[in-house]
């Protein structure tokens, strides 16, 4: 049976996606420039009002994903917070110039994340596909638990990507433009355990309005 993730970005997101039949929250603040690391408060009411496992955002901007030292050094402090906070687990991921694994950097930041949960986020689907096996196996020497694709950004190499993908040990998780209309086609392409939500469990499908339960619950109703 698949499951599926919902973003949420304020205390009524959590709240309400807690009461749908999502299994998992990713929290994030700024989801129009797709998603930064949010505000401590938020996430201890997020960990204080909602039974469901909450991934955390570590994000420090979205001018790219290539770090310098001083983001490095405010997302382990970010990171170290979470951890004292007691989610699940933490979304994050580093690229160098060339858009490749920025292995060091990785490396620095789970070893703080670790034993909570870790998320690679939309970072590995700017790595070229030549480097995407290769990536793979760093990631799995780094015991990453999860990576969230769009499968990149060229559409015939979709499936390549979904064949490399879907061979790793880590979790694929596709999160694309997914909503109750198409869901039964994406699923039937890429078939895994796991989907993941933004706009289309909102009102009119924006992103800054607010969580709509019913959608979130077709949506599973169709992976289920």
């Amino acid at each position: 049976m698949a499951k599926l993730e919902v973003i949420a970005t304020n205390k009524d997101d959590i709240l309400k996606i807690d009461f749908s039949k999502a299994s998992r929250i990713e929290l994030v603040e700024e989801l129009e420039k797709g998603g930064l690391t949010p505000n401590l408060d938020l996430i201890k009411f997020a960990k204080e009002n909602s039974d469901l496992p909450i991934r955390i955002m570590i994000r420090p901007h979205d001018k790219s994903f290539n770090y310098d030292n001083e983001d490095i050094e405010q997302m382990k402090r970010d990171i170290d917070n979470v951890k004292n906070i007691g989610c699940e687990g933490v979304v994050f991921g580093v690229l160098n110039e060339d858009n490749e694994l920025n292995f060091e950097a990785m490396q620095q930041l789970v070893k703080i994340a670790k034993p909570m949960k870790i998320t690679f986020h939309r970072a590995i689907d700017d790595i070229p596909t030549n480097k995407l096996e290769e990536t793979l196996l760093k990631l799995e020497s780094l015991k990453i638990d999860t990576i969230l694709t769009s499968l990149g950004h060229i559409e015939e190499e979709k499936d390549k990507r979904f064949n490399i993908l879907k061979n790793s040990q880590i979790e694929v998780m596709y999160g694309s433009g997914v909503s109750v209309k198409n869901i039964d086609i994406i699923k039937e392409k890429f078939p895994l355990e796991f989907y993941h939500v933004g706009s289309s469990a909102r009102k009119n499908n924006c992103l800054k309005e607010d969580i709509v339960v019913e959608k979130i619950d077709d949506i599973v109703d169709k992976i289920s």
